[in-house]
């Protein structure tokens, strides 16, 4: 019979090695199933007799007599004896080894403990990569066609889409670059779902523009990975999403509207959508000077100055017409040639305004099966190349940096802008202003004087082959005999260049005749009263359902606002449907009086679209 301390010494000893992995305890479990089992058949004798037999064969340890079993398994879980001279013991290399292995399910075999992270020299590579394509002029982070970039073929594993945790480690090293990044673009590295991108509003919670385009996000929920509704990216202004099954699919089946209110319920501070402004109610109240419409509440259909034809100065159209031809023919083949035109001291700078104009918008210009190409243009080529839009350029250094002199620089920045084709033979698709000013230039007589030229018009856009509009600002003078220009063939020299590319918008916006506009009806709203200092009574007599509350309450939108407000918003919206981001707007355009709010709601909430609503 073992005595009390001698089965306390077992216990204690048989609980260390089934702890430190010595003993595999599901043979241990058969065998005390064993035991069990005899017990029943055998008795008490036979079972002590077992359990003797069992403890040792388990044990399996040989005392030497000069030393106690209890130093011998303290020396061998310290690592001191060899695991060997245990029996039943396997040899570990390290403990590592006893990590329980897993499986990807893309790959056969099992993933080693060392290929679940992300080795240094990944890392490395990665920061290499993402320095290569930060521009810190535009704040732009070029991220497109990850998979087929040379640098990462220097990575550990086979180019694809980027993992989550790869995804991670360049959203972290993005954050790190100065300036903030403020434009991602992610366009055409075939996710097919955002779930590696749900990272990317945690390191730059700031950014102001996203591109998704031409990936192969199907689901909504793809989209919630990013949704401001759960506290990320409460300024982005803009997203593009164009090529997604998500959006594709609902424009093919009709469902545009849709598709627009799903992600503007998700990304309420959007401004542009696909390059297309996001409507915004206008719930400004007028000022005390405002005109007070007709007693019909019809307002004009047309503007009462019609629209002319180009201006050009007398004398001077055939030398416009030549000059033009001349230049927009060497623009679309040859534009290092155009270096023989720029003055010594010229400027150069161009801006991209992506959003669509309201008439083109209408008239479905960008989504029509008569223009398919227009789905295939790309922003990208401007914005990480410079552009000089004011709106977006937020420093003096970029707005310097943007502004090209001398012909060399200027004619290496055209050259890095996409191919173009302008069909000047279709002079109703161009409009020209052209008209001296004397006196400009330090010089005597006829010499001071430069001729300024504006050109609206369009062009074809390579290798799309979309249609662009655009704007262009000649200031010219006349060519100094034995200059450069002279001796090329060109009478004058080009001060000042400014190039402005639009969304598509048609030639028809400048054709001559009336300017039409669409009936407005004026709607009477007294001047905004001051917001009141502590919360005050329900002015809409509305009871609201907790769960209503709740809902609107949740909205990020409502985060910094005042108590008061914050009930007025939830009021309104229960009442009229708006979503939070609409209320707000309501209300702050009605001096925060929800009676007023409320009678602007209903004066316009035919004209207003599907995403304004909850």
């Amino acid at each position: 019979m073992f005595s009390a301390s001698s089965e306390r010494r077992h216990t204690f000893a048989g609980s260390a090695l089934r702890g430190a992995g010595l003993i595999d305890k599901d043979k241990e479990r058969d065998k005390d199933r064993d035991t069990r089992m005899t017990d029943a058949s055998a008795g008490g004798a036979k079972r002590t007799a077992k359990v003797r037999s069992h403890a040792h064969k388990t044990h399996g340890i040989k005392d030497p007599g000069t030393s106690s079993r209890a130093s011998l398994l303290a020396a061998r879980l310290s690592g001191s004896a060899s695991p060997v001279s245990i029996r039943g013991a396997s040899k570990q290399s390290s403990s590592t080894s006893r990590l329980p292995r897993r499986v990807d399910p893309n790959r056969r075999g099992p993933i080693s403990p060392s290929q679940t992270s992300i080795s240094q020299r990944s890392v490395d590579v990665w920061r290499e990569f993402v320095q290569k394509r930060w521009n810190p002029d535009a704040q732009f982070l070029n991220l497109e066609h990850i998979a087929t970039d040379e640098t990462l073929k220097k990575l550990e594993r086979p180019l694809g889409v980027p993992s989550p945790k790869e995804a991670a480690v360049i959203f972290k090293l993005a954050s790190q670059l100065k300036p903030e990044v403020l434009s991602i673009s992610l366009a055409n590295n075939n996710f097919t779902t955002a779930h590696p991108l749900q990272t990317l509003s945690h390191y730059l919670p700031g950014l102001r523009n996203l591109s998704l385009a031409n990936n192969k996000l199907r689901l909504w929920k793809d989209l919630d990975y990013l949704s401001a509704r759960k506290g990320k990216f409460l300024h982005l202004k803009e997203l593009v999403m164009n090529g997604n099954p998500m959006r594709e699919g609902e424009l093919t089946n009709g469902k545009l509207d849709k598709y627009r209110a799903e992600v503007l319920r998700r990304f309420p501070t959007l401004e542009l959508l696909d390059s297309e402004v996001v409507f915004k109610i206008d719930f400004d109240l007028p000022g005390p000077s405002a005109v007070p419409a007709p007693s019909s509440g019809q307002g004009p259909t047309s503007f009462p100055v019609q629209i002319a034809p180009g201006l050009i100065a007398p004398g001077m159209q055939a030398f416009v017409a030549e000059f033009l031809t001349k230049f927009f023919t060497i623009y679309d083949t040859s534009r290092m040639s155009l270096a023989d035109v720029y003055g010594p001291v010229a400027s150069f700078s161009f801006s991209a305004n992506t959003s669509i104009p309201p008439r083109a918008r209408i008239q479905g210009h960008h989504n029509s099966a008569a223009m398919p190409n227009q789905k295939k243009l790309e922003w990208t080529p401007y914005i990480a190349h410079g552009s000089r839009n004011l709106s977006r350029v937020n420093t003096l250094a970029r707005a310097e940096k943007s502004l090209h002199t001398g012909p060399d620089e200027i004619v290496g920045k055209l050259t890095s802008l996409p191919g173009t084709r302008h069909d000047i033979n279709a002079q109703e698709k161009f409009v020209v202003d052209a008209w001296p000013v004397q006196g400009v230039l330090p010089l005597p007589g006829d010499a001071s004087t430069v001729l300024f030229i504006t050109v609206h018009g369009q062009l074809e856009e390579e290798p799309s082959h979309g249609i662009r509009s655009f704007d262009r600002s000649f200031i010219l003078a006349p060519a100094a005999d034995g200059s450069r220009a002279k001796l090329h063939g060109w009478p004058v020299v080009i001060l000042s260049d400014q190039l402005v590319i639009r969304a598509y918008s048609s030639h028809e916006a400048w054709m001559p005749g009336p300017i039409r506009m669409p009936p407005q009806e004026s709607i009477p709203i007294s001047h905004p009263t001051p917001l009141p200092s502590q919360p005050q009574p329900t002015l809409l007599n509305l009871p609201l359902p907790p769960q209503t509350q709740q809902q609107i309450a949740s909205d990020p939108a409502l985060a910094p606002l005042a108590e008061p407000q914050r009930l007025y918003v939830i009021e309104l919206s229960a009442r009229t449907g708006l979503n939070a981001g609409f209320s707000i707007q309501c209300l702050e355009g009605n001096g925060w009086d929800p009676q007023k709010a409320l009678a602007n709601f209903e004066a316009v909430r035919a004209n207003l679209p599907r995403e304004a609503f909850m």
